[in-house]
């Protein structure tokens, strides 16, 4: 869980145009990793998950987004812009995966908006993006040279992402989004 590292990148942000994006890099060959995003309590109820992404190098790449861990997620593959599976809901645990989307940020070749949407009987505190190999795969392993660009990650109450909210590292409450 070492292999993956968050750095900062000099890719100009879609919406911002400001170089606020993070790249999510695979450091050594070969082992399974993931990137935690943040770790803000969102309330009870249905909210969405999104956040922007593009593959800066063209080769693919799977990515999964899992609020509260791994309780549901969804998967995307953003090289060719592809929505993936969503996993089983976890009824046990008061969690329901409700739906997902992919699209294209306009203007901007490359850059994809991915969201899911999720019920949660309790409320959470923790938002994951996992690099995959595939869709439906819950393991990565990394190549030594892959990495994905992130940007806008928030949690919003409800069933749509809503607007990207810019912020730096401190949630916001303007209303609707929780976490950015």
């Amino acid at each position: 869980q070492v292999a993956v590292v968050t750095t900062p990148n000099s890719a100009v942000h879609p919406i911002t145009g400001l170089t606020t994006v993070s790249q999510i890099m695979d450091t050594v060959s070969g082992n399974t990793s993931y990137v935690i995003t943040g770790a803000s309590a969102y309330p009870a109820g249905v909210s969405t998950m999104s956040c922007l992404a593009k593959v800066p190098n063209g080769t693919s790449q799977w990515f999964k987004l899992a609020p509260h861990g791994n309780n549901a997620s969804a998967w995307f593959d953003v090289k060719n812009g592809v929505k993936g599976s969503i996993s089983p809901s976890v009824a046990a645990n008061g969690f329901q995966a409700l739906g997902s989307e992919i699209e294209p940020v306009l203007g901007q070749p490359g850059w994809y908006r991915c969201w899911f949407t999720f019920f949660d009987a309790l409320g959470g505190t923790s938002e994951f993006i996992y690099l995959c190999n595939g869709n439906a795969v819950t393991t990565y392993v990394g190549t030594g040279n892959t990495g994905m660009l992130i940007a806008s990650v928030q949690i919003v109450q409800g069933y749509s992402p809503g607007d990207i909210v810019a912020t730096t590292t401190v949630p916001v409450d303007s209303g609707a989004p929780l976490k950015s």
